[in-house]
């Protein structure tokens, strides 16, 4: 198979595989993975998000959140533009906003279901003040409202052969249209070489771990004004392939101090914790993209996010087995998803 059909395979499966993680975390986001053992030993199917803080109500098995609909609104953005242009992202991303809907919690404070807060205040101030996408970031966000709608863009690049400055611009300039942050815009550009790395034909995913690193390093000192992302990742570069009590560990308390923790103020809603969770889970997975997924679901803290990222690394791993788990066919609008991911996959390679 040329290297040309790999892409064009991996693209077109792209969509469907984020969607089926997003689907699968919606359940128990926001739950400890502890919460998750008591109330379903572990997960390992798509249920409805009957207990999601943020759906109200009775949703149907295959529910999907943000993080689907912004990484489609990614896609959509790059196969209008034909290229990557901030304006038609921001389009897009409206479009989203105006499509979900909105409550006010007794505070005050508006909020879109499900979004976190950097992109909801973004995303209003383009919206509702007009603001241009290039000014309206969230100043120092660090969520990972980013990392989970990355893996188009990343794609797009990847099969269009991108130089390294352009698509570190590319991903400065999305990441910071949401997240005015150092953190959050390290975490995409490493994000985005993991992603490179795996579309690659002679990707060893033993090397995954020492890729992130590496890579995390290099953005640090560029930016030189964080550690928190090597921090996270050094479990990474000291285990091969760690397990899911290697990742628990780090978020319970420390016996010196049982008041404090190595990580756990966001539980993976934080970006470089998000990278942690995420890659352990794929790591752990050994290419098995259930097995991964779920890894990731019952780990829990944003679960919806970090599954719909390891679905979308194994969906870009294109030297992978990869069979989607049969109620895939459950997933919300499974065919308008299966028939974007082939039209992002066709525009990315028409120059190809």
């Amino acid at each position: 198979m040329t290297e040309r059909n790999r892409l064009q395979q991996a693209g077109e499966r792209l969509l469907p595989s984020l969607a089926y993680g997003d689907a699968a975390g919606v359940p128990v986001e926001t739950k400890s993975y502890e919460e998750i053992a008591d109330a379903y030993g572990a997960l390992n199917t798509l249920i409805p998000p009957e207990n999601n803080p943020f759906f109200e109500g009775k949703w149907p098995v295959g529910t999907t959140s943000d993080d689907t609909q912004l990484s489609v609104a990614v896609a959509r953005a790059l196969i209008r533009a034909g290229r990557f242009d901030l304006q038609t992202h921001a389009e897009e991303h409206a479009v989203a906003y105006h499509e979900t809907p909105k409550a006010v919690k007794p505070s005050g404070r508006r909020i879109v279901r499900g979004w976190g807060g950097s992109t909801t205040a973004a995303l209003e101030r383009i919206v509702l003040e007009g603001v241009s996408p290039y000014e309206s970031g969230t100043k120092d966000g660090s969520g990972n409202g980013i990392l989970m709608k990355m893996a188009p863009l990343a794609y797009w690049h990847e099969a269009r052969g991108t130089s390294d400055e352009q698509r570190y611009a590319e991903y400065d300039a999305l990441t910071t249209m949401t997240h005015d942050g150092d953190v959050a815009r390290i975490t995409t550009r490493v994000h985005g070489d993991v992603l490179r790395f795996l579309m690659r034909d002679d990707a060893n995913t033993d090397e995954l771990g020492a890729v992130a690193y590496a890579s995390a390093t290099r953005h640090e000192k560029t930016f030189g004004t964080t550690s928190d992302v090597t921090g996270a990742l050094e479990l990474l570069r000291q285990k091969m392939r760690p397990t899911p009590e290697d990742v628990q560990d780090l978020y319970a308390p420390r016996a010196e101090d049982p008041s404090k923790k190595r990580f756990g103020f966001r539980y993976s809603f934080y970006a470089p914790e998000t990278l942690l969770v995420a890659y352990a889970a794929f790591l752990h997975g050994r290419g098995d993209f259930h097995k991964s997924v779920f890894t990731a679901v019952n780990l829990g803290g944003d679960a919806d996010s970090t599954a719909s990222i390891v679905g979308g690394m194994q969906a870009l791993t294109v030297r992978a087995n990869y069979d989607m788990p049969r109620d895939a066919e459950a997933l919300q609008d499974a065919d308008g998803l299966r028939e974007l991911s082939r039209a992002l996959a066709a525009a990315a390679l028409s120059e190809k």
